[in-house]
């Protein structure tokens, strides 16, 4: 199964969440889930955020590697899932063609931190990990009908 969270700029909530998930699916022995992430409005080639990858590094995952690309430039077709943080995020997935069924909101929305203060991060990340098991839960789920 391929997801593919998508968020304003690439650099935050969906490698967060992206890794989060590939994490989580891991865990659970689910070597099948394989997770990417993709930015509306980003410059390509640029790295996660800092903070990201440090609060990632909490949860002993690696985003060093990580790039910004745009969502403009991934083959949407090829996902089963495409998860969403806003709900303008989920209006510019559907104007690339993706069907309603497979795009998800996180949560109830989770809210950007790009340039707010550090907490706003730990908020985001934890906003995401709390999200995570609903979204599990919804997809396999589906895909189990």
């Amino acid at each position: 199964m391929k997801l593919l969270f998508v968020c304003t700029g690439n650099a935050s909530r969906s490698p967060m969440a992206a890794a989060l998930f590939a994490k989580m699916a891991k865990e659970k022995g689910r070597e099948d889930i394989h997770c990417e992430s993709a930015g509306l409005q980003t410059a390509t080639g640029g790295r996660a955020n800092p903070m990201v990858i440090r609060l990632c590094g909490e949860r002993g995952i690696d985003l060093t590697a990580h790039r910004r690309r745009l969502l403009s430039d991934v083959d949407v077709t090829t996902f089963d899932y495409v998860i969403v943080f806003e709900e303008g995020h989920r209006q510019a997935v559907l104007e690339q063609g993706v069907p309603g069924e497979k795009v998800l909101l996180l949560g109830s929305g989770i809210a950007d931190p790009f340039r707010k203060e550090e907490m706003a991060f730990y908020q985001c990340r934890d906003q995401i990990e709390d999200a995570l098991p609903e979204l599990w839960e919804n997809i396999i789920r589906r895909k189990s009908l």
